[in-house]
């Protein structure tokens, strides 16, 4: 997936949702690691501009499975 620095992390999301090599992972977060080595937990809301600069260096986005919480009302 080829990230651009305007995109959001719902973006990026929608793209998740709609691949069907993805599509069935339902919780999850999203982990931006940048050249530099450092590891962004991104948030939903948040623009990809807002966590990183990733125009001058390869970065790469990592899916790893969230914790899913069961509510009993």
């Amino acid at each position: 997936m080829q990230l651009n620095p305007g995109d959001s992390v719902m973006d990026v999301r929608q793209f998740l949702l709609d691949a069907p090599e993805t599509c069935f992972f339902t919780c999850y977060d999203l982990l931006l690691h940048t050249k530099d080595g450092a590891v962004h937990h991104l948030e939903d809301y948040n623009e990809i501009s807002e966590v990183a600069d990733i125009t001058t260096a390869d970065c790469s986005l990592e899916m790893v499975a969230g914790k899913f919480v069961l509510w009993y009302i």
